[in-house]
């Protein structure tokens, strides 16, 4: 005797790789089976068809949370207070400015929601506490690499994904 799996009612199967009771049971079985298949079909579709900035918004989301996981328990980048929920991921180059640093760990560090938001990243107390929190030499670094042009491409947005969602793994 076997369990039908679409309605659990036991029966003896005629065939050996019978898994269903009945024509209807099976036409449901197949039905799901089939629907799952289309399923992840589409899914692979949807992604192919995604464009280059959609690709840039979903790294930006999981990037942002990195530094929101990083920077927790440590004070505001530009004010010094402590967070009352979990720190925004502050840019000390501009996006829009600095493409090629919007990635970058030296640029983007937990800050409260007054600072960022209210303030616009309250830029002349970021720039006082930046150099202490990532150190001298690499404070250099960014302030010499803010004139760099990089435009990424999908593969390089999909690797960066791949990457940050480790990074992500391994914070939890």
């Amino acid at each position: 005797m076997k369990t039908c799996k679409i309605c659990l009612n036991k029966f003896e199967p005629v065939r050996a790789l019978m898994v269903t009771c009945s024509y209807s049971c099976a036409l449901a079985y197949s039905r799901g089976k089939i629907a799952k298949v289309v399923k992840a079909e589409n899914k692979v579709k949807k992604e192919r068809m995604k464009t280059k900035s959609q690709h840039l918004k979903e790294l930006q989301t999981i990037f942002n949370k990195y530094i929101r996981l990083r920077d927790k328990g440590k004070p505001c980048v530009s004010c010094g207070c402590d967070f009352r929920d979990s720190p925004q991921a502050s840019h000390y180059f501009s996006v829009g400015s600095h493409p090629a640093l919007r990635f970058n760990e030296f640029n983007v560090h937990g800050s409260c929601e007054q600072c960022n938001v209210f303030l616009h990243g309250n830029l002349i107390e970021y720039s006082i506490r930046l150099p202490w929190r990532i150190g001298i030499d690499n404070y250099n670094e960014l302030i010499e690499s803010r004139g760099i042009k990089k435009q990424y491409s999908i593969p390089e947005i999909d690797e960066f994904k791949t990457l940050y969602k480790q990074k992500i793994k391994d914070l939890i």
